[in-house]
C-alpha cells in the first residue's frame, strides 16, 4: 500500500498535459512527479497519495532520460512558468503534439482524428502566447546555488516590491522574474 513519504525507484514513461512525469510502480499504480522526463530512472518520494494516483517529488535522477537538457532559465522548476524546458526542443513539440491529441481523444470522445505535428520555432525562446504576471508587496525570495546558479526554494519573505510569476501551489508566493525565457 503507497502511503505518503514513501520512496521508489521508478522509469518515467511519458508526460502528462501538466509536464509531469508519469510512471507506474509494479502493481500498475500511477504516480505522477514534477521535473521528471520520459526516459528517466529516478528515485521518487510520495507527496499526497489519492485513490487511483500519487504526486511525487523527485528526490534523484539515477540515469537520466537522453532527451533531457540543461535549462538555460535560473528560475526553471521554481516560477511554475516553462514546466518541460529541461526536455530537448524537438521532444517538446512532440509533447505538445500529444496533448492536444489526448485532449481530443479522451476528453472530447473524438476518434481517429488526424493532428499535424506541433510547428516548432527558430526562436525557441523569448516568446509565450500568454503570461500571467502577478504582483505583490512581498517578494518570495530564492536562493541560487552558487555552482549551478539553479534557483532553490526558501521560505524567505521579503517587504518590498515583486513582479512576476506564481510559485506552483501557492498563490501567495511571488518569484521576482528579472528575466523570462
Amino acid at each position: 500500500m503507497v502511503k505518503k513519504g514513501d520512496e521508489f525507484p521508478v522509469k518515467v514513461l511519458e508526460l502528462n498535459s501538466e509536464g509531469k512525469g508519469v510512471s507506474k510502480l509494479d502493481d500498475g499504480f500511477v504516480v505522477f512527479t514534477d521535473k521528471a522526463l520520459p526516459g528517466d530512472e529516478a528515485m521518487i518520494k510520495i507527496r499526497k497519495k489519492k485513490s487511483n494516483y500519487a504526486e511525487a517529488k523527485l528526490i534523484n535522477i539515477i540515469s537520466p532520460s537522453p532527451f533531457r537538457i540543461e535549462p538555460v532559465c535560473r528560475y526553471f522548476g521554481t516560477c511554475g512558468g516553462c514546466k518541460v524546458m529541461n526536455y530537448d526542443y524537438e521532444k517538446q513539440l512532440d509533447f505538445k503534439t500529444n496533448a492536444v491529441k489526448n485532449a481530443l481523444s479522451k476528453i472530447g470522445g473524438f476518434k481517429d482524428l488526424f493532428i499535424p505535428p506541433a510547428i516548432g520555432s527558430e526562436n525557441i525562446f523569448f516568446f509565450r502566447n500568454k503570461m500571467e504576471y502577478s504582483f505583490s508587496d512581498d517578494e518570495w525570495l530564492i536562493d541560487f546555488n552558487n555552482d549551478t546558479n539553479e534557483a532553490e526554494r526558501s521560505d524567505t519573505v521579503k517587504q518590498g516590491y515583486a513582479l512576476g510569476l506564481h510559485v506552483p501551489g501557492f498563490h501567495s508566493k511571488i518569484v521576482n522574474i528579472e528575466k523570462c525565457f
